[in-house]
């Protein structure tokens, strides 16, 4: 009776042991899984910060090619208005030459 009520207590506690190792494994195999996913999550914010560098890289240089072109626009005005100032000049001086 008792031998067989111990032997019965065993088994459970065997079971119940079983049980846990079952959970224990799965709960491994979950963090894995977790650490694999995290791994990749980081993978892609690293790669998204790049991105995110290069643009704000290109941005820049964006802007400072367009203050360029706006400088050399400046340049180019202020040319024209020059030469044609120089053109009416000459003008002015063929028309006195050729009286």
């Amino acid at each position: 009776g008792k031998y067989a009520k111990a032997v019965e207590e065993m088994r459970q506690v065997e079971e119940q042991g079983k049980g846990l190792r079952d959970v224990v494994a799965s709960g491994e195999e979950e963090v894995k899984r977790l650490r694999a996913e995290l791994k990749s999550t980081q993978s892609e914010l690293s790669s998204a910060k790049r991105i995110e560098k290069a643009h704000k890289s290109l941005t820049n240089k964006l802007t400072t090619l367009e203050e360029a072109s706006k400088r050399q626009l400046n340049d180019i005005h202020a040319l024209s208005s020059h030469n044609e100032a120089l053109t009416t000049q000459s003008t002015n001086l063929q028309t006195e030459l050729s009286r």
